[in-house]
């Protein structure tokens, strides 16, 4: 297995070679690593999300980490440290 991925943002590429590292010792240890893929999104009110705009991407990603983060059985490797349970946050521009 090889790294790619880009090499203009190197924050972005310090992330994704510190997940690489970690999923390939996952790998080789002999445990699975699971993933899903998303073929359509819908907000509340039954309106698609799209899929084909980034924004909408983004938007169904960090729903479904947050969702994975709620999960104790779920180890997600990027994370939000604050998400500590399914309660409605309050936003800290809201107070």
């Amino acid at each position: 297995m090889q790294y790619r991925n880009a090499k203009v943002d190197r924050k972005r590429a310090t992330t994704s070679r510190r997940l690489h590292r970690a999923m390939v010792e996952h790998l080789q240890a002999d445990r699975p690593i699971e993933k899903s893929v998303i073929l359509a999104a819908h907000f509340a009110d039954g309106s698609v999300v799209m899929l084909g705009q980034k924004s909408g991407r983004l938007l169904v990603e960090s729903g479904a980490v947050v969702l994975a983060q709620l999960d104790p059985s779920v180890r997600v490797m990027n994370t939000d440290r604050n998400i500590v349970s399914a309660s409605p946050a309050v936003s800290e521009d809201r107070q």
